[in-house]
């Protein structure tokens, strides 16, 4: 499959929301940096030098119509994920609360977790291929009462 340019988040967004999005774009992040490089080489072997953070416009299509529901969500515990969460994503993946990286099924995913308001959630899958860690899903729980 063939990749349309690489856009900003706000275009890529835009994009995704409007219906007109049959082909794959795609937004870049950043290059991972050498602390998850050495942290996924020593849970998996894997070496992701040079690899990058993205996110694509049917990641984004996924998690507004998954995740982006009031009535779904709140049904679930969760709360919705509206547009606004998107512009955080550079912040979650830098500065995670927490941080994991799990196996399964052959695929390596990174569960980012970030305290704001509720806990966001974000999972990245590595795509050894396409040399990126690229989104799989976002969603976010309601912060429990103390």
């Amino acid at each position: 499959m063939s990749r349309k340019k690489v856009m900003s988040l706000k275009s890529l967004i835009k994009y995704a929301i409007s219906g007109r999005s049959n082909k794959k774009a795609v937004h870049v992040f950043f290059e991972v940096s050498k602390n998850k490089v050495n942290l996924v080489k020593k849970k998996t072997g894997i070496d992701i030098t040079g690899y990058k953070h993205a996110i694509d416009n049917y990641a984004i299509q996924h998690i507004i119509l998954q995740h982006g529901n009031k009535e779904d969500e709140n049904k679930r515990g969760l709360v919705p994920v509206t547009l606004d969460v998107f512009d955080m994503l550079p912040l979650i993946i830098k500065k995670p609360d927490h941080l994991t990286v799990n196996v399964n099924k052959g695929k390596v995913f990174f569960q980012y977790t970030k305290k704001y308001k509720n806990e966001i959630y974000y999972i990245e899958e590595i795509l050894t291929g396409r040399k990126e860690l690229t989104t799989k899903t976002l969603y976010i729980k309601k912060s429990r009462k103390k």
